[in-house]
């Protein structure tokens, strides 16, 4: 017999017969995975149901031999719901999530992707003689700057800084800077 691999459309009702009583499991990039094995009439079939159908099914306690049909219902765009019924009747089931489950463990998820990525490893912490020793800083001392080809005792000229102004100009400046005096009533300034 061929065997097939399942996939659930949306509304388009499956009738299989369950095989083993419990999913194989395991974890890959995208997460925790679970894989049934079935009968889909005569041919054998397999399918991986997400986390809320595998908790779906996990509720109906021994599945070996059950027929039941399955039905995924999209009740939003995002939102998948699963009808399982048995013999024509609607099954009201109370999902079961494994405790154990890595599912229900975030970090632990996490962890494993990381660890299959190779990043967010531990870094080895250096033993205290790798790590260096730092030295206090040392008194800052006082620079003297030098003019180059004078004797160290001769004072530094200043450069001199006075702009070049036409001479009627500056006498036009040195009217307005002289002081004046000036009278306000019997007060002179």
């Amino acid at each position: 017999m061929n065997e097939d691999q399942l996939k659930f459309a949306p509304d388009i009702p499956i009738t299989i017969t369950l095989k083993f009583s419990q999913p194989k499991t395991g974890i890959s990039q995208y997460g925790e995975w679970y894989l049934y094995g079935c009968l889909c009439g005569e041919v054998e079939s397999s399918f991986f149901a997400s986390a809320g159908l595998n908790a779906r099914l996990a509720g109906l306690g021994e599945l070996k031999g059950r027929t039941l049909t399955i039905n995924k219902k999209m009740v939003a765009e995002d939102q998948v719901e699963w009808e399982i019924s048995e013999n024509g009747q609607l099954l009201n089931i109370t999902p079961i999530f494994p405790e154990s489950s890595p599912a229900n463990n975030v970090e632990q998820r996490l962890a494993v992707i990381e660890q299959k990525l190779g990043i967010n490893q531990p870094t080895p912490r250096p033993s205290p003689q790798e790590i260096p020793t730092v030295q206090p800083a040392q008194p800052a001392q006082q620079i003297i700057p030098q003019v180059p080809d004078a004797p160290a005792n001769t004072p530094v000229q200043e450069a001199d800084t006075t702009p070049d102004i036409p001479p009627a100009k500056a006498n036009a400046v040195e009217e307005i800077l002289e002081p004046q005096e000036i009278k306000v009533g019997d007060i002179s300034f």
